[in-house]
This record gives C-alpha cells, sequence and structure tokens, in this order.
C-alpha cells in the first residue's frame, strides 16, 4: 500500500525567489498588475551573472474567509503553538526559528484531518491569476508545498523562463517622420543598468534592429537614442 508522507526539505536554499507582490485596488488595470511582476524577470534577463541556476515562488495557500488555514491549524500551529499571521510575521526576520521547531521527521498525510488533505497545493483564490502568469512564464510544480500553509511552491530554471529566452537587447531611436512604416508590437521594454533599472509597456516597432518608440516611452525609461534597451514581445509571432 502506497501512502502519502510530507517531508521537511531545504531544496530551494540557493534559488532565486519571487516575492509577493501587491497592487492597490485603485491602481489595477491595463496591464499594470503584469508589467510590475513580469519586471522582476525582466530584471532576471538583464543581470544573468547575479543569480543561480533556478527561481521558485511560493503561493499563498487555501485559507477560509476568516484567513484561518486548516492545514497550519492541524500541523504548523501544534509545533510553534502561533497562529498563521504571526508565525508568517516571525518568518520575516528569522527564518531559523521554521527549521529549529519544526521535528525533522515525515507526516503522513492520512493522519491528517480530511479539511487539511483537501488543502495541499491548492492557492488561495487571490493568488489563482499569478498561478497562471507563472506557469506561462515556465514554472512548474515539482510536488513540493509551503511548509505553513500547503500553498504551491513552483520553480523554473531561470534560462527556460519566456521573459529570459524571448527578450533581446536593442538600441533605442526615436520616432520621426522619416521613419519606415512597421507594425506596432506590444512589449515590456527595460534598461541594462543596475543602479537605475526602469521597466515600461508600450507600443513599439522594431525596425533594422533598431526599438523605435515614441518620446514618453524614452521619458519613462530615462534613455537616450542609441542607448541599449531590453525587449520581451508580449506576442510570440514565431
Amino acid at each position: 500500500m502506497d501512502y502519502g508522507v510530507l517531508q521537511p526539505v531545504n531544496e530551494y536554499t540557493v534559488s532565486a525567489g519571487v516575492g509577493t507582490l501587491y497592487l492597490a485596488t485603485t491602481h489595477r488595470g491595463g496591464g499594470r498588475g503584469r508589467l510590475l511582476s513580469l519586471a522582476r524577470f525582466m530584471f532576471l534577463a538583464t543581470h544573468r551573472e547575479r543569480f543561480g541556476k533556478r527561481v521558485m515562488a511560493e503561493m499563498r495557500g487555501w485559507t477560509d474567509s476568516q484567513g484561518a488555514s486548516p492545514f497550519w491549524d492541524s500541523v504548523g500551529a501544534k509545533f510553534y503553538g502561533l497562529d498563521l499571521q504571526s508565525a508568517d510575521r516571525r518568518s520575516g526576520h528569522d527564518f531559523r526559528f521554521i527549521a529549529d521547531l519544526l521535528p525533522p521527521y515525515p507526516i503522513f498525510i492520512d493522519l491528517l484531518p480530511e479539511e487539511a488533505q483537501r488543502v495541499i497545493g491548492l492557492p488561495n483564490s487571490g493568488s489563482e491569476p499569478a498561478v497562471a502568469m507563472l506557469r506561462k512564464q515556465g514554472f512548474r510544480n515539482n510536488d513540493y508545498v509551503d511548509i505553513f500553509d500547503a500553498g504551491l511552491c513552483l520553480d523554473a530554471h531561470i534560462r527556460d523562463l519566456d521573459t529570459v529566452r524571448r527578450s533581446v537587447v536593442l538600441s533605442f531611436a526615436l520616432t520621426g517622420s522619416d521613419q519606415p512604416d512597421a507594425q506596432p508590437l506590444a512589449a515590456i521594454v527595460a534598461t541594462t543598468g543596475l543602479g537605475d533599472f526602469r521597466v515600461a509597456q508600450g507600443l513599439i516597432q522594431i525596425v533594422d534592429g533598431r526599438v523605435v518608440g515614441d518620446r514618453s516611452l524614452m521619458t519613462d525609461l530615462g534613455v537616450s537614442p542609441g542607448e541599449s534597451i531590453l525587449v520581451y514581445p508580449l506576442e510570440d509571432r514565431r
């Protein structure tokens, strides 16, 4: 007979981590959430030498309308003596307490209450759009869940991320009246510097190996004609 078990591990110690983003409701829409999220991958693409081979994302697990987690109440709370929110806050500045207090033994899933078993690997309803976006970028789940609320843990090789694979570095040219007619392309563009890294989204043209954009795009990025920028087309036209 096969038994499902949960085993504490440290598989993501050397991986880059994609943190949680929150965009105020008054600023949502118009592609802003996508821009904010993909900006992180543009930074990865521009500065590959600063990161290892993999990147991971912990998705918040399922909770009820009061914010309670059946998994935490059945597992973590027994060892830590804290509610989920308090444990989450403490882990932000004292990560060692997780490993210090949780026994290093397998947890048999069949011994957990049914409501705890049911939510293993389920993302919070508010995280579903983020999960879809990460999967589109190439993230996959490899049977890991978060130690607190059993939310999905997704990971990918940085080289395989869609943003990293399809983005290219081109020089920027300002739109002019003599510019050849080219089909507009929706894209996310970024500077290639470190301290002054900026990302913007808009319609561009690619002509003769150059990115052609208007003055507002140049202002948003803080670049001048002739400077190099990273371009990620939002439509794969292969």
